[in-house]
C-alpha cells in the first residue's frame, strides 16, 4: 500500500510499498495486438524528441478507432505536445517519478505495455533502417570506425553493399512502422497535434506588425538534439535571399552558429514554450527546419515546409506530407576519400563519417543556393 508523509523539505511525498509495487508490475503484460483492450489499460512509453512523440500520435489515433474503451497512458519526454489529444486518457513526463508511480493505482488488474524507445517489434529499429545506420555484423562495424580514405576497394566494396543492402530490403515508412509496433494500421495515417485558440491568436499577433510591414515570415528551426544533423549554411541561405523574407529563429538552445542578427532576423531562440513555438510555426507562410520536430504541426495541415536531411532518406519521414520537402545530396562529390559514395550509405554518428560534433558530409555538401531556390520557389510559385 502507499501512504502520503511529509519529507524533511516539508514536501508531501507518496511512499510505496516495495512489495505492492512490485504485485503491480506483475499485472503488467506486454501489447501483442492479441487481445481486446477495450475496459483495460494500454501504458505507452516514448521518451525521443519532439517528432517522435507526434509519431506516435497516429499509432494512438487507430487504437482509440480499434478499442474506443481502451485507457492510453502515455509516458514521454514532452507531454505538452500531447494536450488536447482525444485519444490521450493519461500523459506523463518520463522524469516525473512520483506520477509515474501514481499511475500504477489504476492497475491493480492486468494492464498492457506498449514500448517506442526499444527496437521495434521484428527487429525493424526506425533509428536503424529508416535513419540507416548499419549494424550487421563486427567486421563491418570494424570498418566504419576507419578512415573511409583508407579502405581498400574490396572493404569499400563491402561496406557500400552492406550499407544499401540494410536500406533498400528494410526501407519503410516511419508512419506505418510506428502503427504496425502497435499493432494497428489505420486508414487515414498523419499526426495529430491541437494547438488551443488562444495560441494560435497568440502567433497571428506575433505576425501583426511584420505582415504590415510587407515581410513574409518564415519559421527557422536551424539546430536539431544532435550537431550532426545541423544543416551548417542557414545564415549563408537567409543572406542571399530578399530581403522581404523576415526570418524567426526559433529552437530551444543556441547552436555553435551563435546570435543570428539582421535587419529581417529575428532571434527568438528560447524564447516561447514549446506551444507558442508550435502555433508561431503553424502560422507562419513557410518553416524552414534542420531535421523535422515541429514541422509536422504545419504539414499535417498542408502548410509548406523545407527539412534539410544528411545522413538519412526524406522519403519515410515525409510520405504522408506533401507540402513538407526534403533536400539532400545524392551523392557526395568534394569530401576528400568518400567522391561518389551514395549519401543513402552515409554511417550515421560514426567516426568514419563526420568529426564529432560536426555536421555529416552529405549536410555540408548541400549547397546554400539549392536550399534558397527551394524557399524561393515555394514562397513566389503556386505550390
Amino acid at each position: 500500500m502507499s501512504q502520503t508523509v511529509i519529507n524533511e523539505f516539508g514536501q508531501k511525498v507518496r511512499v510505496y510499498e516495495w512489495e505492492e509495487y512490485q504485485r503491480r508490475l506483475q499485472n503488467r503484460k506486454p501489447w501483442r495486438g492479441d487481445v481486446d483492450l477495450n475496459g483495460k489499460t494500454l501504458v505507452i512509453r516514448h521518451t525521443w524528441g519532439i517528432g517522435d512523440i507526434l509519431y506516435m500520435t497516429a499509432a494512438m489515433r487507430g487504437l482509440k478507432e480499434k478499442f474506443p474503451k481502451v485507457k492510453i497512458f502515455v509516458i514521454c519526454s514532452c507531454p505538452e505536445m500531447l494536450d488536447g489529444n482525444p485519444d490521450v486518457d493519461e500523459v506523463h513526463h518520463w522524469l516525473q517519478f512520483n506520477e509515474l508511480m501514481g499511475i500504477s493505482e489504476d492497475m491493480e488488474k492486468e494492464w498492457y505495455w506498449l514500448d517506442y524507445d526499444v527496437p521495434l517489434k521484428g527487429g525493424f529499429d526506425y533509428k536503424i533502417h529508416l535513419r540507416t545506420k548499419p549494424q550487421l555484423n563486427e567486421f563491418l562495424v570494424h570498418l566504419l570506425k576507419k578512415n573511409p580514405a583508407e579502405l581498400t576497394g574490396d572493404e569499400r566494396d563491402f561496406v557500400d553493399q552492406a550499407s544499401n543492402a540494410v536500406i533498400t530490403r528494410y526501407r519503410m515508412v516511419a508512419l506505418d512502422m510506428y502503427c504496425w509496433h502497435a499493432h494497428v494500421d489505420p486508414l487515414n495515417k498523419s499526426v495529430w497535434y491541437y494547438p488551443r485558440p488562444d495560441e494560435l491568436e497568440f502567433a497571428r499577433e506575433f505576425f501583426k506588425p511584420i505582415r504590415a510591414r510587407g515581410f513574409k515570415p518564415i519559421v527557422l528551426v536551424p539546430h536539431t538534439s544532435t550537431p550532426y544533423k545541423d544543416y551548417p549554411y542557414w545564415k549563408e541561405v537567409v543572406r542571399i535571399l530578399p530581403k522581404n523574407y523576415f526570418w524567426i529563429i526559433l529552437g530551444a538552445h543556441l547552436g555553435s552558429s551563435g546570435r543570428w542578427i539582421g535587419e529581417n532576423v529575428a532571434d527568438c531562440s528560447g524564447a516561447f514554450r514549446i506551444r507558442h513555438s508550435a502555433a508561431i510555426t503553424i502560422e507562419s507562410d513557410l518553416c524552414c527546419s534542420s531535421d523535422t520536430g515541429l514541422l509536422y504541426t504545419k504539414a499535417t495541415r498542408g502548410g509548406k515546409c523545407i527539412v534539410t536531411y544528411g545522413p538519412h532518406e526524406p522519403e519515410p519521414f515525409l510520405h504522408y506530407f506533401p507540402s513538407a520537402h526534403g533536400l539532400r545530396v545524392p551523392k557526395l562529390s568534394r569530401t576528400p576519400g568518400m567522391e561518389g559514395m551514395c549519401s543513402t550509405g552515409c554511417f550515421i554518428d560514426t567516426a568514419s563519417c563526420h568529426e564529432r560534433g560536426k555536421p555529416s558530409p552529405c549536410l555540408a555538401e548541400l549547397e546554400p543556393e539549392r536550399v534558397a531556390g527551394k524557399v524561393r520557389e515555394l514562397l513566389e510559385g503556386n505550390s
